[in-house]
This record gives C-alpha cells, structure tokens and sequence, in this order.
C-alpha cells in the first residue's frame, strides 16, 4: 500500500516545505506552551483561569513535561532537517507523528464506545464524552494532513537526492585529455 502524497499545505498556498515548516513552528510553540503552562510562576497566565482536576498532581507534571521537551527536540529536528535538507532528521517527526495518529484514532473509538455505555448510565457525563469524541474526530484529518505534508516532503527529499538536485556539480574549465 502507497502512502498518498500531498500536493501543497494550506489550500495549496504553501509548498511542502513551507508547509513542513509552519507545522513544524507550531508543534514546537504548542510544546513549549504546554512546558511553561505546568510552572505557571514563570508566565502570568491570569488571562487564562483553567482548572484541571489532577493539576495538583506531580507525577502528571513530570509527564507532561518530559512529554514536551521530547516533542520540542522533534520539531526542531524537523525544521533543522528541512533547511539542511536532511531527511535522517525528520524520521523522529514521523514516526512520532504516525504513532500520534494511530492513538488518536483508537482514543476517538475508544470515546465512542465509552460515551454510548456511559451515556445509558449517567446522563451527565455523555455531553462530555460526546464533545471529546467530535473533538478528536474532527482533530484527527488535520493530523493526518499534517503528516501528509511532511512526509511529502521527506519523499521530495529522497527524490532530489536521486536526482542529485542541491548537489553541486562538479565541472571542469579544461578538457581532462587534451589533443596534441
């Protein structure tokens, strides 16, 4: 089975590595967003009132922390990896975001199933488990078009380095064998 390519990021207004790019921004932003929101004493975030049920809870902090600072070393493998055109360098990236996708997806059934057992017991939980489950959903194309892009542009890599595109070539002012 061949993996489907994407012909351009956003509506075709960016090419693939542009696109590969922006993604790769915004995965680090939401990484380091998700690190600096755990130590709130670093960032003012009065802006913003959430409360999470375990917020209290060290060992959930440890885990979304090690969490992000893993997802902030992918994404800068991925844009280093796509200035230096590097394709070793985007294989954490993908296989992270693949492994993502494949969980998201199981988490979206997994929800379904919950929300229409729970729903037969307890009324008030099955808005919740609905509106989780239409989020994933909905969150789960964009994931896979995410992917799409970068891996595009990882086979564009592999194809330009077939081609020996972005190599200099080598050539020669004077005739190798001169005639006498």
């Amino acid at each position: 089975m061949r993996i489907p390519i994407a012909r351009g990021c956003c509506c075709r207004c960016l090419s693939n590595r542009e696109g590969s790019i922006v993604i790769a921004v915004l995965g680090l932003v939401e990484a380091v967003g998700s690190i600096l929101s755990i130590f709130p004493h670093f960032v003012d975030l009065s802006v913003v009132d959430i409360k999470f049920p375990m917020s209290g809870n060290i060992y959930v902090k440890i885990t979304i922390t090690v969490v992000s600072a893993i997802f902030v070393m992918m994404n800068s493998l991925l844009i280093h990896g796509i200035r230096k055109s590097n394709r070793k360098l985007m294989i954490p990236w993908l296989c992270a975001a693949f492994l993502f996708l494949v969980l998201m997806v199981l988490a979206a059934v997994a929800l379904a199933i919950l929300t229409v057992v729970v729903g037969t017991r307890d009324p008030s939980w099955t808005a919740h488990l609905a509106v989780a489950t239409v989020a994933l959903v909905v969150l789960c194309p964009v994931g896979a078009h995410f992917f799409l892009v970068v891996y595009t542009h990882f086979k564009e890599l592999e194809n330009s380095e077939r081609d020996g595109e972005g190599h200099e070539r080598i050539r020669f002012k004077e005739a190798i064998h001169s005639n006498p």
